[in-house]
């Protein structure tokens, strides 16, 4: 790339295109998780730092009116989304030869949302950023362009706002470091609500999910960018300069290095890589940025760094989804090479070509192309994900009634119905209760056909007592309309992954306390049985990954798919599995619910746990899948083959409890 043309501009500054390309190499290196680079996704919070400053320095040079603000979006627009409607079409294009019926859907949903500037409020309603499901949403990158698109659109306006209040500097200085302090509170208070939302707004929202996806709580990242594009000011002492960009450099591979997705972020750990941006860009005129920062090869990288922000994970997500395997160090080379060239082609003839302020932006071929990837994600997500794609052999795992949710109050019922009890027999005389929540209720179908083997009474509480036993619920003043039957089975999501290992013995004795608190209310004195099914070692992967393998198109080999989830899977020797199944953490949590339960002593009632780790694993390995039926209806749930496994391996102990027992 020639960059003699980028010289003769002297408003270019190389330092910050530089910036630019440690930016994508972090990002790259994190996503295609080079060791050691755990943290390198704090290169998402560097490009927000350089749009702050970038755009600020466009704001700053014209007085505000409508036709500055329309101009200003232009090319905001101009910038970004012929690039990435490009890059959408490809994506459709190549995605839609190998991914599942249910992916595929997902993936067009993701489509609607970059076409409706919602990527990161989209991708906010899935799962976690972090977990291995990513690597089925070729688009989860762009969640990061939503953020982007918030700010363009709105923080002129808060500018303009800013500026009619008073337009002296030390005004507007004062209100950035406020409005940088106020964003960095708020995280930090959102965090301070634990892992999960527990309101009726949010329930069940995992806490780190919104703050690293929504744009109000990364908006301390772009002021600072912005801060100094309006402080030109900058120390002439040249030692100093070099001790700002080294602190700042520091301060950015300390976090790339040490953090992981377990790190709580943005918040107060996000300061590392927002000042430490800001810190190099302030000293960006010392010798150490010359050498850094100015060289042909990081300038390169930050040329190319939109696009190849836009290509690489897409094409790592392809060859990782056709494989359907772990990728090994040369194939990510490989892809991260085929990435490169995709990016160089797309700056060249995309990037550049429509840069050309003189090249109208809403053309008939831009408009037409974004109206095609609409309709066609539509026709997709009302189509069954193009299921035309697949045999009659993909089609049968799709239709296996096995496969569905546990939960299921009928077999016929397309899928679980939240907050909605199941009954089996006379629901005035019931035998047992079983409560908890989706997680325990998944257990219905494998205590339904227990029941009526039987011949008992059962009945599902989902929503029973603020979700009880949540550490949190409430069952000393809890009102029930029913007559509660001597057995109450207890089943629920005990674990979760932000819960430290050292603390997992005294989550249990806090669960076992909740559950002894059901003696303090009168509406239970008659229960004399509790039995506590504890936590599922869990589905390896996300949603359907399962079912995925075995649902791709029909030309694709289905043999990997038994052997991989109930075998290779487990022998990697890699920290991601470790960290995406925590199946030690789980086990720990069961072991020591197990001993604090066995140490009850109550004339009032007889206390039961079973550990589904026992039925469900074998060392260090857990079934997943047997004879195309699967364990899991998705990452957490049993299936209705998953449900019934369990309870029949159980079935002998629960004879002895709950038939022989009177």
């Amino acid at each position: 790339m020639n960059f003699n043309n980028l010289k003769k501009n002297k408003n270019f500054e190389f330092e910050i295109n530089g910036l630019r390309g440690v930016a994508i190499l972090l990002v790259v290196l994190f996503h295609y998780e080079i060791y050691p680079f755990t943290g390198g996704f704090i290169g998402v919070d560097i490009f927000f730092v350089i749009s702050g400053y970038l755009i600020g320095k466009i704001i700053e040079k014209e007085n505000f009116s409508f036709t500055s603000y329309k101009n200003f979006l232009a090319n905001r627009i101009r910038r970004i989304f012929p690039g990435l409607i490009i890059l959408i079409f490809f994506s459709f294009l190549a995605f839609s030869t190998i991914l599942s019926p249910e992916h595929f859907i997902t993936f067009c949903k993701s489509v609607v949302s970059n076409l409706l500037l919602l990527p990161n409020f989209y991708f906010w309603t899935q799962s976690n950023y972090f977990d291995i499901s990513s690597y089925f949403k070729p688009l989860l990158h762009t969640w990061s362009l939503g953020v982007e698109y918030h700010f363009y659109i709105f923080w002129p306006l808060i500018i303009w706002m800013i500026s009619l209040l008073n337009k002296q500097l030390y005004f507007k200085n004062i209100i950035l470091i406020l409005i940088i302090v106020f964003s960095i509170c708020l995280n930090e208070i959102i965090l301070s609500y634990g892992p999960v939302f527990e309101n009726k707004i949010l329930y069940g929202k995992y806490v780190s999910d919104t703050i690293f996806f929504l744009s109000p709580f990364r908006l301390f990242e772009f002021v600072f960018g912005y801060f100094l594009s309006i402080n030109k000011k900058r120390f002439s002492s040249i030692i100093l300069n070099e001790i700002i960009f080294v602190l700042g450099l520091i301060m950015i591979l300390y976090a790339s290095l040490n953090f992981n997705k377990n790190t709580l972020f943005p918040g107060a750990n996000a300061l590392y890589p927002a000042l430490g941006a800001a810190l190099l860009i302030f000293s960006k005129n010392s010798n150490t940025a010359a050498i850094i920062l100015k060289n042909s090869l990081i300038n390169y990288l930050g040329s190319i760094s939109f696009s190849l922000y836009l290509y690489h994970w897409p094409v790592l997500i392809f060859y990782k989804y056709y494989k359907y395997f772990e990728v090994n160090l040369l194939e990510k080379l490989a892809c991260i090479i085929a990435s490169i060239i995709f990016a160089h082609f797309s700056y060249q003839y995309i990037e550049k070509f429509y840069l050309n302020k003189k090249i109208k932006l809403f053309n008939k071929k831009f408009i037409f192309g974004s109206l095609i990837l609409l309709i066609l994600s539509l026709n997709v997500i009302q189509s069954n994900g193009w299921s035309f794609r697949l045999s009659a052999f993909e089609k049968n795992i799709l239709k296996n009634i096995n496969n569905k949710s546990g939960g299921i109050c009928d077999i016929n019922d397309k899928k679980i119905q939240k907050k909605q009890d199941c009954f089996f027999g006379d629901a005035n005389k019931l035998d047992i209760l079983l409560v908890g929540d989706s997680h325990g209720k998944v257990l219905f179908q494998g205590f339904r056909n227990f029941s009526e083997k039987y011949n008992k009474n059962l009945r599902t509480y989902e929503d029973f007592c603020q979700a009880f036993p949540r550490l949190k619920s409430n069952i000393i003043d809890c009102n029930i309309n029913f007559q509660v039957p001597e057995t109450l089975i207890i089943g629920k999501k005990f674990y979760n992954y932000q819960m430290p290992h050292e603390e997992l013995d005294q989550i249990a004795k806090n669960y076992v306390n909740k559950i002894l608190e059901f003696k303090k209310n009168k509406n239970f004195t008659n229960v004399k049985k509790i039995i506590v099914i504890g936590q599922v070692p869990e589905f390896y992967s996300s949603y359907g990954d399962l079912i995925s393998c075995y649902t791709r198109p029909f030309y694709i080999n289905k043999k990997i798919c038994d052997n991989y989830y109930n075998s290779e899977i487990f022998d990697i020797e890699k920290d991601i599995v470790k960290m995406t199944q925590n199946l030690n953490s789980k086990e720990t949590l069961n072991k020591s619910l197990k001993k604090y339960i066995n140490r009850i002593k109550s004339n009032d009632a007889k206390y039961y746990f079973f550990d589904p780790f026992d039925y469900l694993c074998k060392k260090e390995k857990c079934l997943q899948v047997q004879d195309g039926n699967m364990v899991y209806n998705d990452a957490t749930h049993l299936s209705i083959f998953g449900s019934n496994f369990l309870i029949k391996n159980i079935e002998t102990n629960l004879v002895d409890i709950i038939v022989k027992q009177k």
